[in-house]
């Protein structure tokens, strides 16, 4: 069973990565297809970063702040887009050197750090990640 924010997640994979024909998974696949195994790393992979992203709020004095008020986009699609190298970031929405700005670029850090996603067709037309 998954939740909005797995599904918001996955749905960005799906979108960002392709199939054998250089067609979107999203196409064709849904989160059904996704290995259980990596279903559960990944969600726990953003899970571990949204809880570091919320230190980062802390830490900027934001703490009162949740990621969903200072993003209009999805964070979840965000973050995927960033940690996969697609050119977005979470800075996008904000002007350089303000403070928003800042918690921003250590959020596209921390994103980042868990390197790429890499989802793939397996032969067992699952869809993995590396």
């Amino acid at each position: 069973m998954t939740n909005e924010t797995d599904f918001e997640l996955w749905q960005t994979i799906l979108w960002a990565s392709t199939d054998f024909d250089g067609e979107p998974l999203d196409r064709s696949r849904g989160i059904e297809d996704v290995d259980p195994a990596t279903l559960e790393r990944l969600n726990g992979e953003f899970y571990q970063w949204s809880d570091l992203a919320d230190e980062v709020l802390i830490k900027h004095g934001r703490g009162d702040a949740c990621l969903e008020d200072l993003w209009p986009t999805r964070v979840e699609h965000v973050y995927a887009l960033v940690r996969d190298g697609h050119g977005v970031s979470f800075t996008d929405d904000w002007i350089p050197g303000s403070k928003t700005h800042k918690i921003a670029l250590e959020l596209d850090r921390l994103a980042r750090c868990q390197g790429e996603i890499g989802a793939y067709l397996g032969d067992d037309c699952k869809i993995y990640a590396f």
